[in-house]
């Protein structure tokens, strides 16, 4: 009886298992969908500030007569290369977190989280009497 009740408590696990994970499936490909789509639009707008980056030293650079004669960046230069720079650490923090896993909710107050595990225990070592009765009683009808 010992050994049925512990297969009849696997199964029911795993019976229990599949369909949590064929929905953590489903919305992990919703969810991969979704990120690889900001991914895309974050590596447009990154495309799109880098072209606006060389028109603009593009005409900083004839404005100020096709370079700068000081023997370095003039100082609107190197704010501008600042900000860039900024802007591309900025780019690629919010990059990395697109990729990474998102936030979980928060766990619930222990002792009812507690009190619901008992009786969810309770409840699957009945079910598995249960079924061990079916099992006795078929096995007997035979």
């Amino acid at each position: 009886d010992d050994l049925a009740e512990a297969g009849i408590a696997q199964q029911m696990d795993i019976e229990a298992q599949i369909p949590i994970l064929e929905h953590a499936i489903t919305e992990a490909s919703d969810e991969e969908r979704e990120l690889e789509g900001y991914v895309r639009a974050l590596q447009a707008k990154k495309r799109e500030m880098q072209e606006e980056l060389a028109r603009y030293r593009a005409s900083a650079a004839a404005a100020t007569g096709g370079g700068d004669f000081g023997g370095g960046a003039s100082a609107p230069q190197r704010s501008v290369d600042e900000a860039v720079r900024r802007a591309d650490s900025a780019f690629d923090r919010v990059l990395a977190k697109a990729v990474g896993a998102p936030p979980r909710p928060g766990i619930p107050d222990p002792r009812s989280a507690a009190q619901v595990a008992e009786l969810e225990e309770l409840h699957r070592t009945n079910r598995i009497k249960e079924r061990l009765a079916a099992a006795k009683a078929s096995s007997k009808a035979q």
